[in-house]
């Protein structure tokens, strides 16, 4: 939520920004998430006193962070002086001695309401995601072509067959009914291909016989059988013998089950095995230790850019309290050799440029931060959430959680 702050000074809980009113928003000062947390309690208890175990447990306890009376005062004076820059006349914090501070009741709060806008609400409602275009495409697909074959499944009338015999337990059927004096022969025939041909009973199998008068060739599924002499008749009816399988019968589906199952696993092997492309991550750091009883925080601004080409760099932009002292950092540190195998990252800091207004002396970093320093190796994991953020962490715990 936006605040106007003395009828001249817009503050914005949300991103910690603060800026004159009608200032260009590259002017806004950005506040880092600890001061922006203190700020955010004085303005919610506009004129009352804030106590100092109230800072310390809402803004340290509350986020997993060790909190002293040294580092609140450092922020306190932090706010302060950036607030003096932007209204040098105007007093906003009031130390309450012993007790706390409190946002003057002299300086005027207002709240300010934003209204959404339209078009980005319209554009955020209707974004879909690649990769849900593309199942949804694919599911489908899929369905449309089960209905189609559904459509065009012939429906065929039901031949009528008549059983002849069973051959242990598959039984024989013929299309056409038998006269009772070739049904003997029939199934004696029947017996005699079944063994002739080492034709074994399956399960779920069945026999068909078809027999006609005249010779025919042998055809896909079954064959011809000369005819049998018999003493005082004419020469038997030629018999074709075919044996169907239960599991057959649905090889066409199967194929196109197995056909879908290769289709959805191309697409599940083109997402997981998307190569790694390059990571940006931009995002606010609260990094805190102790040693040797003195406390150490890093408030502030980090950046992360690993290239293909295995380079990338790591900004810091903030402030370091090693209680009693307060520095500003900001420094550059360029990376090489980045490699990486899955979601793991190895990274190796090159060299280190520090900018003009960098005022922490040398071994302050070498002492609490390992693995930030020249030389230095470290790895990282890269993963993702369900919903696509992007996790950078280490054996430990996530560093940053950057997300849209």
């Amino acid at each position: 939520m936006k605040y106007l702050l003395a009828d001249a000074i817009v503050y914005n809980d949300e991103d910690g920004s603060v800026s004159l009113i009608n200032a260009p928003d590259e002017d806004a000062h950005l506040l880092t998430c600890t001061a922006n947390t203190i700020l955010r309690l004085l303005v919610q208890h506009h004129g009352n006193v804030v106590e100092r175990e109230t800072f310390l447990q809402e803004v340290w306890d509350r986020r997993g962070l060790q909190g002293s009376n040294n580092s609140l005062n450092q922020y306190i004076s932090i706010l302060r002086k950036m607030l003096a820059t932007l209204l040098p006349d105007e007093l906003f914090i009031v130390t309450v001695p012993k007790t706390g501070f409190m946002l003057s009741a002299d300086v005027t709060v207002t709240p300010l309401e934003e209204a959404p806008s339209t078009a980005e609400t319209a554009q955020a409602a209707w974004r879909v995601r690649p990769e849900w275009l593309f199942c949804g495409a694919l599911t489908l697909v899929v369905v449309a072509l089960c209905i189609w074959i559904a459509l065009i499944k012939p429906e065929n009338s039901q031949r009528e067959i008549h059983l002849l015999t069973h051959i242990g337990t598959c039984p024989v059927y013929t299309f056409t009914p038998l006269a009772d004096v070739f049904h003997e022969k029939a199934i004696g025939l029947a017996q005699t291909l079944q063994q002739d041909g080492h034709l074994p009973c399956l399960k779920n199998s069945i026999f068909y016989m078809h027999i006609q008068r005249t010779l025919s060739t042998a055809t896909k599924g079954g064959w011809c059988s000369p005819s049998v002499p018999s003493r005082g008749v004419k020469p038997a009816p030629v018999v074709r013998f075919t044996i169907t399988s239960g599991d057959m019968k649905h090889k066409k589906v199967w194929l196109i089950l197995i056909l879908n199952l290769l289709l959805l696993g191309a697409a599940l092997a083109w997402y997981f095995h998307t190569p790694p492309l390059s990571v940006a991550c931009d995002g606010n750091l609260t990094f805190s230790d102790r040693r040797d009883n003195h406390d150490f925080t890093f408030d502030g601004e980090i950046i992360m850019r690993f290239h293909p080409d295995k380079t990338g760099y790591i900004t810091l932009n903030g402030s370091v309290v090693n209680a009693p002292r307060s520095w500003e950092v900001s420094r550059q540190e360029m990376l090489n050799g980045v490699t990486w195998e899955g979601e793991l990252y190895e990274i190796v800091i090159q060299k280190v440029e520090r900018f003009s207004h960098d005022a922490m002396p040398p071994g302050v970093f070498e002492k609490y931060v390992a693995g930030l320093t020249l030389g230095n190796k470290r790895l990282l994991t890269i993963e993702r959430t369900p919903e696509d953020a992007l996790v950078i962490s280490n054996f430990y715990s996530p560093v940053l959680i950057c997300s849209e």
